[in-house]
């Protein structure tokens, strides 16, 4: 999807300090223990394609199986974000 340019939402479930560290370009944070508080919020079209990604595979699993759940109609698992195999940012420094 990223090749094509088609829109969609990509959602990184990891901490906000991980995040801090490197992600994945256009991503959101939403931590996975604020997902179901602060999905409704951040992810209002329950209808556009939102993938997740996190540290490992398990994370992503719970994000599509909660954001399913609660609604959302296509919901993706990204993987992790260390086989990403596209560009990502650098720590961001204070």
């Amino acid at each position: 999807m990223l090749d094509a340019k088609q829109e969609m939402v990509l959602v990184d479930v990891r901490s906000f300090n991980d995040y801090g560290m490197g992600h994945i370009p256009g991503a959101i944070n939403i931590p996975l223990n604020s997902l179901e508080m602060l999905s409704k919020e951040q992810l209002p079209d329950k209808d556009a394609p939102i993938y997740v990604y996190c540290s490992t595979q398990d994370c992503s699993n719970e994000a599509v199986e909660l954001l399913s759940g609660a609604g959302y109609t296509q919901v993706y698992n990204a993987g992790s974000y260390q086989d990403w195999p596209y560009d990502t940012t650098a720590p961001i420094s204070c």
